[in-house]
Formats: C-alpha cells, structure tokens, sequence
C-alpha cells in the first residue's frame, strides 16, 4: 500500500503545540513524535532544538534520516531565527539536536518546526517559543 500525500499533509497539520513556561513537546502528534524547545529564550542567546521522530506503533526513525529545522512563522517578516547545522540526521533513537538562536530586536512569538524525510515518507513537528526583550539581556518596557 502506497502513502498518499494527502494522508501525510493530514497527520502533519494534526501537529498543534502549545508551550507553556517550560520545555514542552508538541502536542496532538498520532505517532509521539515531539520538538522540544524552551518556553521562551532572551534575544541573540543559543538554545537546544531537539526533535523526536516516532513511527506508526511506537517504533523511532532509524540513525541517518534527514532533519530539516525551520521557522514557520515569526513576530514579523525580517524576524528570522537561525539553526546551527540547519540540516542535520537522525540518531539510533530518531532523535536531531541543533542549537537555535533568535535574531535581537523581534520580541514576540516564533513557530518553529523540524521535518524529517525518509524512505516511510514525511514526518513534521513544530513548537512556539517567545523572544523575550530585543537586544540580548534587555527587557522590553
């Protein structure tokens, strides 16, 4: 049986994230799969970025599955995080680690998300986390 697109574009938007203070992962994902980010993080300073892909019936991506980490959407258009590596693969428990950092001067809200793409098709998670202040270590007023 063949995966229809229309059926991963389904699961992928199923995806919804809600964070809170803490590091959370995304929530409402069928298959357990999760990108975990901190709830907010001050301007220009690195944070860890983790994505935990989780296959039909529990089982993780095998070691060597691309990852590509993106933002989806940012505070404005000019507001765009940064991940170092941006691509990256998967280890022996389906798991890609980068370290992202926010640009200074875009307080508010990020969406990021992470997609893995492999030989049993396309797997997404995404997080919100806020940008707090604008200039690293200062506060907005």
């Amino acid at each position: 049986m063949t995966r229809r697109p229309v059926r991963a574009a389904a699961v992928a938007g199923l995806v919804v994230v809600a964070l809170a203070a803490s590091a959370l992962p995304a929530l409402g994902d069928p298959t357990g799969s999760s990108l975990v980010v901190p709830g907010s993080v001050a301007a220009g300073h690195q944070f860890s970025v983790q994505a935990q892909f989780v296959q039909a019936r529990g089982v993780s991506l095998p070691a060597g599955v691309p990852v590509l980490f993106l933002q989806t959407s940012g505070p404005a258009s000019d507001c765009q995080a940064r991940f170092d590596p941006q691509f990256t693969i998967t280890d022996a428990t389906g798991t890609a680690t980068v370290e992202g950092t926010l640009p200074p001067g875009c307080p508010g809200p990020f969406v990021l998300a992470a997609t893995a793409t492999g030989a049993g098709g396309v797997n997404s998670v995404s997080a919100s986390l806020t940008e707090t202040g604008g200039f690293p270590d200062t506060t907005t007023a």
